[in-house]
C-alpha cells in the first residue's frame, strides 16, 4: 500500500499530482482531518469504510494508517479517482446520491467537506445510510459559514470559487441527518476565532502559496486560537459525528 509521502506519481498523472500533496500543507485540510479522524478514532480500526466524495485519497489514506481494514472510496471526477486509485485506494466514479454498493455493507462512512457541494444532500445522506450497518458511524464536515461577522462578500466569493450549494447550521445538518436515520453523538465548529477567521478570509480572497509556505505557524496559531478564543456555537466549518439508529421493527 503507498503512502501518501511515499507515491511517486508517473508522468500521465503528474500534472495532477499536487492536487494531492498540497493537501498536507492546506491549514484547514490538516485541521479538517484532525477533527474528522479524532470521530471515527474508535469505529475505524479493523472496519471497512468508505469515503464518499474520496476526491484524490488525501483522507482515504488517513483512514488507512488510521488502521482501517478495507477503505473505498467513490467520486464523480475521474482525474481525482486516478490519483486516489494509485496510491493505492480502491475507488469507482459514482454519485453520492447512487452509491453502488449492497446496503449495510460499512462499518463507517465519511463525507468531508463535500455536502455543500451535492444537488440533493437528503438522497445522498439517505444512501450513507442504506449502505452503512446499523449503529455504524458516519462522520462528516460541511460548509457553515455562520461565524458572527463574516461579511457577505466572503461567502459569496467562497460560494463561486468552490462551487457551494448551501451552508449548513447546527439545526439544520441535523435534521436532515436525522431524516436519513441518523442521531448526531458529537459535533464541533471549526474556524472560529479571530485568528482562524483573518487567515481563513486571506486563503479565500488570495492565493493558497504564502500559506502553504507558513504552514507551521498559520496551523499553530488557528489551532491555538479557536482553543482559547473560539465561540463553540458558530464557525466557518461545522464537523460531526452520528450513529445510524437501528431499525426499530
Amino acid at each position: 500500500m503507498r503512502t501518501q509521502n511515499a507515491v511517486r506519481y508517473p508522468k500521465h498523472i503528474y500534472k495532477l499530482a499536487p492536487v494531492q500533496k498540497t493537501h498536507a500543507l492546506n491549514f484547514i485540510k490538516v485541521t479538517e482531518a484532525k477533527i474528522l479522524n479524532s470521530f471515527l478514532a474508535d469505529s475505524v480500526k479493523g472496519s471497512k469504510v468508505l469515503d464518499v466524495a474520496c476526491g484524490p485519497g488525501y483522507y482515504s489514506l488517513e483512514i488507512i494508517k488510521a488502521g482501517a481494514r478495507e477503505v473505498y472510496g467513490i467520486d464523480i471526477s475521474r482525474p481525482s479517482i486516478e490519483i486516489a486509485s494509485y496510491c493505492g485506494v480502491p475507488t469507482f466514479i459514482a454519485n453520492a446520491e447512487n452509491l453502488p454498493f449492497r446496503s449495510n455493507t460499512f462499518d463507517a462512512v465519511l463525507c468531508a467537506c463535500s455536502l455543500e457541494h451535492f444537488d440533493n444532500d437528503e438522497a445522498a445522506l439517505e444512501e450513507m445510510s442504506r449502505v452503512l450497518k446499523e449503529g455504524g458511524t458516519l462522520a462528516l464536515s460541511v460548509d457553515s459559514f455562520g461565524y458572527r461577522g463574516v461579511t457577505s462578500h466572503i461567502k459569496e466569493i467562497h460560494s463561486m470559487k468552490y462551487s457551494v450549494v448551501r451552508y449548513y447550521s447546527f439545526a439544520s445538518l441535523e435534521e436532515k441527518l436525522r431524516r436519513a436515520g441518523f442521531e448526531i453523538e458529537e459535533h464541533k465548529y471549526f474556524f472560529n476565532s479571530p485568528i482562524s477567521s483573518f487567515f481563513l478570509c486571506r486563503y479565500i480572497k488570495g492565493k493558497a502559496l504564502p500559506f502553504q509556505l507558513l504552514f507551521p505557524l498559520v496551523y499553530a496559531f488557528s489551532i491555538l486560537s479557536d482553543r482559547w478564543l473560539g465561540r463553540r456555537s458558530e464557525g466557518y466549518f461545522l464537523a460531526a459525528k452520528a450513529k445510524k439508529i437501528p431499525t426499530r421493527l
